[in-house]
């Protein structure tokens, strides 16, 4: 190569292929002779090492990711200059960057000893090392601190860059950089001073296109043709028989990066035909290089194309010589699934789902071995992993799938909490809360208990308040699972358990949303030996609990009706509904039902126990507690109706119960003396169960004859009691009606059938 060249692989968004076609055409070049250097400057997510792995051994891979870089180097700078007091300390600092002396400390070889006939020159600098500077900062702690406006302007930080550019064109033939996306510091820096050329990477999309075409502009702007420029399309699907929508995106992509950009038609045009990388299937789930997972890279598509691109950067034909199959062998199996990068798992959840969760759980079981073997594992990766797998698991519609995910994360950070406890445990303890608290309800009971034990075992030893508060949330869960299970023995260990963490909070100076916790707690305590007294039949001791426990709540409450207490009410009014009638009056049976009613924070709740709810009402034959349901239930809320409609409309045997049920209601609220407050009941009854009907008509074709029969009998008979109250139902018997929700269709169910 005659002349040296540096080059920025540049992309306004992430996730389009930049730093896998850098790793390619700096390997390919490497390999056909040249002496190269790659720099990773995309500082916020450095991950370029990773696309080399199979080129060193585990060790050297390991050494890679805690290596002095660039931002060393910059901050050892700034902090030096800052407390330069005399000629001489400027004048050392300057010697160390023009001669290069500081520069060549942080290189790396990406290429380990015997993998090819010749040592191949293929250099890296990093991002930076895990700690930074004197103060040994966190290398995340030192990048949010680092000013790059101090850098230049105060330390003059563009000489440092210039002797860097200087140095590596010296020593290398070719420079590749991989720069930070979008428009920030790093950015700049990447695609405008340090350059020479600057390969432009996108795919076809509207912001993709737009963001290039920017970028583009904005060089030509501050550097005025100075710098080359290449447009290069990523994942690439066009040629013969292309699509029409392809046709279109390339279209825009020549107009705008002609427009904006700069670029000549003629130009851009080129660039796409000649240096497109093409979209590749079934590519493995690891970050690697095109010729080691190609049947035979001479004739691999992929190779070719990296090799096409290589070829412009470098101004000249690019070779690529027989490579043994020892070495492919070799680079192979040290490639099978390890590690990955944060882009390379940030793009998982827009992937299809199965192939998804199988490079997920790959990935996941590769960490966990890495631990195992008391390798190092980057701690950031874990956290990229944990939280991969909940964005998979987002995507994911089946819960078995969801569960699994999330358990695979779990086993993750217990294995880091066994080795790193005091940096791992509480994000364990929100994994598991995380499991207990949004998918508890798909596990067996075992598995839940299982996994509260794990995070009662886990608090313990907790000092805080908010986190002996989560202990004995997760004790009353558990509690709860007991009482569900029928098992009365562990039910009061249980209670016996919460009340003795509950004294360790006596005395403890608590905030308010903490004081309203902890009388949640007794209140829970009290309505959980409720259910210990249900079990042994006792129902006069159940029915006192449940009257202390409600009589706590109002009394913390002091009508703030926001607080998550009043949600429990709810509970304990149903509670109270079904205690046995020898204990608790058929009237203060209905008074309870009133006041579940009247609990705005349950509607949906409600609506499951409408017909049952109304039964108990019905059973106190009073017409004014009737009203006082209907109105408590109805209030201003309209969205009661629609979901009644919803639920009971959709199976006929809940249909029919609850025309019933409602006949039952209007014909006793109709008794009552205030006609206004019956007309608005019966109006929104009427409206309720008009909505169950039309539910019922989109599902006609379900319903055998002898059913629909009952439910058209019993609904005819509703409506002639509206009809006397004055009420009028709409009852969707129209032709076209009729004709829209009853039409067949062919060859499947129709989405509600489902």
């Amino acid at each position: 190569m005659k002349n040296s060249k540096i080059v920025t692989f540049y992309s306004y968004k992430g996730g389009v292929g930049r730093t896998m076609s850098l790793a390619n055409v700096a390997f390919l070049a490497a390999l056909d002779g040249l002496k190269v250097l790659v720099m990773d400057w995309d500082m916020e997510a450095p991950g370029l090492a990773y696309y080399f792995r199979g080129l060193h051994d585990a060790a050297e891979a390991k050494s890679l990711k805690n290596t002095r870089g660039l931002l060393d180097i910059f901050w050892d700078w700034s902090a030096s200059a800052e407390l330069a007091q005399s000629d001489a300390d400027v004048q050392e600092l300057f010697e160390g960057v023009e001669s290069g002396e500081v520069f060549a400390k942080c290189i790396r070889p990406l290429v380990g000893p015997g993998l090819f006939n010749r040592q191949l020159k293929l250099d890296y600098i990093s991002a930076g090392a895990m700690t930074i500077g004197a103060e040994g900062l966190l290398y995340e702690d030192a990048l949010s601190k680092f000013s790059w406006n101090d850098f230049f302007e105060k330390y003059a930080g563009g000489s440092v860059l210039e002797y860097l550019k200087n140095w590596a064109k010296t020593e290398y033939d070719l420079i590749l950089i991989d720069s930070r996306t979008g428009f920030a510091d790093v950015a700049g820096i990447c695609t405008m001073q340090m350059p020479d050329e600057v390969a432009l990477c996108f795919v076809l999309n509207r912001q993709n296109i737009d963001g290039i075409a920017r970028v583009s502009a904005a060089i030509r702007e501050r550097r005025n043709e100075e710098i080359g420029l290449l447009a290069v399309p990523m994942r690439f699907s066009g040629g013969v028989g292309e699509s029409s929508e392809i046709s279109d995106a390339k279209a825009r992509a020549v107009s705008e990066l002609a427009r904006t950009g700069g670029f000549s038609t003629l130009a851009v045009q080129e660039d796409i035909r000649n240096l497109a990388i093409p979209s590749v299937e079934n590519l493995p789930s690891y970050e690697t290089l095109a010729p080691f997972i190609a049947a035979d890279p001479k004739f691999d598509q992929l190779t070719f194309n990296y090799r096409q691109l290589a070829s412009r950067l470098v101004g000249q034909e690019v070779k690529i010589p027989e490579i043994s199959s020892k070495t492919i062998e070799l680079v192979r199996r040290r490639l099978q699934p390890r590690h990955a990068t944060e882009e390379f798992l940030e793009n998982l959840t827009v992937r299809q789902s199965e192939s998804a969760v199988s490079d997920l759980q790959l990935l996941i079981q590769s960490a966990l071995e890495s631990i195992v073997n008391e390798e190092y594992i980057d701690p950031d990766y874990v956290k990229a992993l944990v939280k991969a797998s909940d964005g998979v698991a987002d995507e994911s519609g089946d819960l078995t799938e969801v569960i699994s995910i999330k358990m695979a994360a779990v086993d993750l950070l217990r294995a880091m909490a066994v080795v790193y406890p005091s940096e791992w445990r509480l994000h364990l303890i929100d994994k598991l809360s995380d499991v207990v608290d949004f998918h508890g309800f798909g596990l067996e009971y075992e598995s839940q208990l299982a996994l509260l034990e794990e995070l009662d075992f886990l608090l313990s030893s907790s000092s805080t308040t908010n986190l002996k508060l989560r202990r004995i949330e997760f004790r009353r869960k558990a509690a709860w699972i007991y009482v569900d299970a029928l098992n009365v023995d562990a039910l009061k260990r249980t209670i016996g358990e919460i009340n003795g963490l509950r004294k360790d909070l006596s005395g403890a100076k608590l905030a308010l949303d903490q004081s309203m916790e902890v009388v949640a707690i007794d209140v829970d305590v009290l309505r959980l030996k409720a259910e210990v007294e249900f079990q042994r039949k006792s129902y006069p001791a159940a029915r006192s609990e449940l009257t202390k426990a409600l009589a706590l709540i109002e009394h913390a409450l002091k009508n703030d009706e926001a607080s998550s207490l009043s949600r429990m009410i709810f509970s304990i009014h149903i509670r109270f509904t079904e205690i046995p009638r020898p204990f608790v009056s058929p009237r203060e049976a209905a008074e309870h039902a009133v006041a579940a009613a009247s609990n705005g924070w349950m509607s949906q709740r409600i609506v499951i126990r409408f017909t049952s709810l109304c039964r108990i009402v019905l059973g106190s034959a009073c017409d004014v507690l009737a009203v006082k349901f209907c109105e408590s239930l109805f209030g201003s809320d309209g969205r009661v109706k629609i979901q009644l409609g919803n639920y009971y409309g959709r199976y006929p045997e809940q249909a029919l119960d609850f025309f019933k049920v409602v006949r039952e209601l209007v014909a006793i609220v109709s008794k009552h003396e205030d006609m206004a407050r019956v007309f608005s009941i019966c109006d929104s009854l009427s409206e309720a169960a008009s909505s169950v009907r039309k539910g019922l008509i989109r599902r006609r074709r379900t319903v055998n004859e002898k059913d629909w029969e009952a439910l058209e009998n019993e609904f005819n008979l509703l409506t002639g009691l509206f009809t006397r109250v004055g009420v009028h139902v709409e009852t969707h018997t129209s032709v076209l009606e009729n004709r829209f929700f009853m039409r067949a269709v062919p060859g499947r169910f129709r989405e509600e059938d489902e």
